[in-house]
């Protein structure tokens, strides 16, 4: 069901990818649901095929809004818009 999800993606090819949470929950939980199911093909979901997504952990802070940490995701050509940090400042 990975392997499908992830051909689904490199298929369509989006330019945007957005959901609630998808940034601290969603996709780390699929990367590390594939890394512990051994599909290796998972992180390759770009336009680039031999590029692996990664993610990377970033801490946020300001007087205004507090420390907040999240992950940025590196889908190369498509942009990640998680709605739940959106929420933050609305």
């Amino acid at each position: 069901m990975l392997k499908a999800w992830r051909d689904f993606i490199v298929e369509v090819d989006p330019d945007i990818l957005t959901g609630y949470n998808i940034l601290n929950f969603d996709i780390p939980y699929l990367f590390d649901r594939a890394d512990k199911l051994g599909v290796k093909e998972f992180p390759k979901m770009c336009r680039i095929v031999d590029i692996p997504t990664k993610i990377k952990k970033s801490t946020f802070s300001s007087k205004a809004y507090g420390t907040r940490e999240t992950n940025q995701i590196n889908i190369l050509n498509t942009n990640t818009i998680d709605t739940r940090l959106i929420s933050y400042y609305f």
